[in-house]
């Protein structure tokens, strides 16, 4: 797990949905980025009021992502341009229509139905 080090791997971004409140990921993408300390990805639950803006998003290393998920791990190499949504089953799959620059800051606009990234979701109040 060293290769996932900041140095090595960059950071990721990580919405406080996810890494303060506990909410599963529902989407991952991955944006192509020029800057070795970011990794291009970033991690959203499919709760935030506007995460392509900044405030309700993070910076973390990749292993901060590891402890609230580690079954994404397989997916942390696929390249810029990736883009997976949680299924009704739990498991991710790719997006293939998926327009990563379509959304302001870079990431793809969200899916109007989220119903499978809220099962399983903590109440927040």
């Amino acid at each position: 797990m060293d290769n996932l080090l900041p140095g090595k791997f960059g950071f990721v971004w990580v919405s406080d949905m996810i890494s303060m409140y506990g909410y599963p990921i529902g989407m991952m993408f991955r944006d192509k980025s020029d800057d070795k300390m970011f990794s291009g990805w970033t991690f959203v639950s499919g709760h935030e009021d506007d995460w392509r803006f900044g405030s309700d998003v993070d910076l973390h290393d990749a292993h901060a992502i590891l402890r609230c998920e580690p079954s994404i791990e397989k997916y942390l190499d696929l390249p810029p341009g990736t883009v997976l949504w949680r299924q009704e089953d739990g498991t991710f799959a790719q997006d293939e229509d998926a327009e990563p620059d379509a959304a302001p800051n870079g990431g793809p606009a969200m899916h109007s139905d989220s119903s499978a990234v809220t099962e399983g979701a903590p109440s927040v109040s």
